[in-house]
């Protein structure tokens, strides 16, 4: 059995392929949840910020970012975080009341679900199944993407019981069913696209360089000058993407990138 998180799992699984252990939601989860623990969670995402949860009346309900109002996921996502070396990192619950689903869908996030009560059949499917303008714009945030149609071939199917653990990759569409009651937790590891995390990055070294520190002109005057304040503009852009291909700043910029994902930051 590979452990999660390890040495072999980061080598032969992370982002690779799906992963199933019996019995391993342990390695992840220390701390009791049951239903009234997601009832509690539900009812204060509800007070507090209504957009975390969805839900149909009497079928399901999902909370996302459980973390914010119940201590115990949160203590624990902190744990893990320097261990996963993410920048983000999070639970989400789902309860199902009788049979009931959240839908095919892909997500830009490293999932680990832990089954905690009833029995959940998945079914995964390759990231490649996906077309690749659709998994950029998820990657980007972008809204209205995600949702997928699940194809009807090409796919691995997992029972999950009580207990077990699923790593699902990033972008790999997945469809979990619940054919009775059931209830569990998302450890979720949150992919950020490298032109948002590195470029915060990029901007912490280069001001600390004092590149680009001019005054950018005002866009003002005829005609004349408004194409020379355009001119401008576009040799400090220059200057930026000359300072970016060089290779201190290169090195700088990933020295910054582990020393911020040693230590867990947020991005």
């Amino acid at each position: 059995m590979i452990d999660v998180p390890s040495t072999a799992f980061f080598r032969d699984v992370w982002r690779r392929r799906p992963l199933h252990v019996p019995g391993g939601a342990g390695q992840l989860r220390d701390f009791a949840w049951d239903r009234a623990a997601f009832d509690a969670a539900l009812a204060a995402a509800r007070a507090a910020d209504p957009d975390a949860v969805r839900e149909r009346a009497g079928e399901v309900a999902f909370v996302e970012n459980v973390d914010r109002f119940v201590a115990a996921p949160r203590r624990r996502a902190r744990a893990l975080r320097e261990h996963f070396g993410v920048g983000s990192l999070w639970f989400d619950s789902v309860r199902t009341t009788g049979p009931g689903s959240i839908g095919c869908h892909f997500d830009h996030s490293d999932n680990f679900v832990l089954q905690c009560e009833g029995v959940k059949v998945w079914r995964l499917w390759p990231a490649e199944v996906v077309p690749a303008a659709q998994r950029r714009a998820r990657m980007l945030g972008r809204p209205g993407v995600g949702a997928v149609v699940p194809p009807e071939d090409g796919y691995v199917e997992i029972e999950l019981r009580p207990g077990d653990l699923l790593y699902i990759p990033l972008l790999w569409p997945h469809w979990g069913v619940a054919e009775a009651d059931s209830l569990s937790l998302s450890l979720v590891c949150g992919g950020a696209a490298a032109c948002d995390e590195l470029l915060e990055l990029a901007r912490v070294v280069l001001r600390g360089r004092e590149v680009a520190a001019e005054a950018l002109p005002a866009l003002a005057g005829d005609a004349d000058q408004r194409h020379g304040a355009v001119d401008e503009v576009r040799d400090a852009v220059r200057s930026l993407a000359a300072a970016l291909g060089d290779e201190r700043t290169v090195h700088a910029i990933a020295e910054v990138w582990a020393r911020h994902r040693a230590r867990g930051d947020e991005p």
